[in-house]
């Protein structure tokens, strides 16, 4: 396992706001325990004949550490409640997203993942399904993940995107407030994301 440090990723895409089939970018989530601490890594990994991944860290496998969320530990916060137990109808699918995307935003590291039945759920016990249900409606299957976008104190804000993980890959889809009315966004030509932060390229 290799890691590199502060890599500098600029990607020059057209904003991907339109209907895209499921891709061959899988997603992964694992979670260890340093110190007494829980650290939470996500994994991309592209087929063999996609560069996407090795474009990133230079192997077919990348993966980042997601920032500490607080509160998302317990069953004080808002957002999180409504994410395990009234996902829909708080929120409604709006657009779907390049995947491709979506990752970069991830690698941003300015939101977590919240996986269905994981280690932020304290409100489903064992015999609960949790939110799968409203990952079928959203975006077409049980299992996948719901981005959760972190405010300046790294405290949650709000749900902003499903991500439905199947064999064939990754479909992505915005979310939205079941308050607000869906706005597409305009196309955006050459948009230069700077990301420096640490990646680990896996073997």
């Amino acid at each position: 396992m290799n890691l590199l440090s502060l890599l500098t990723v600029f990607v020059f895409t057209v904003s991907g706001f339109i209907a895209l089939p499921a891709s061959a970018v899988t997603l992964n989530q694992s979670m260890t325990e340093v110190k007494g601490v829980l650290r939470i890594q996500n994994t991309f990994e592209c087929a063999a004949n996609d560069t996407f991944c090795t474009s990133l860290c230079g192997e077919r496998a990348c993966g980042w550490v997601e920032p500490f969320c607080r509160d998302c530990f317990g069953t004080s916060d808002q957002v999180m409640r409504d994410v395990f137990q009234t996902l829909v109808p708080t929120y409604e699918p709006g657009h779907e997203v390049d995947e491709r995307a979506a990752i970069i935003q991830l690698l941003r590291r300015t939101s977590v993942l919240v996986a269905n039945k994981g280690v932020y759920d304290f409100y489903n016990s064992s015999s609960d399904v949790g939110f799968s249900d409203h990952l079928q409606n959203i975006c077409g299957s049980r299992d996948g993940f719901i981005g959760v976008l972190l405010d300046e104190n790294n405290r949650p804000s709000k749900a902003y995107m499903a991500i439905c993980t199947s064999p064939g890959g990754l479909v992505t889809r915005r979310l939205r407030p079941a308050s607000e009315a869906e706005v597409q966004s305009l196309p955006e030509n050459g948009i230069r994301l700077k990301l420096d932060t640490e990646l680990k390229s896996l073997r």
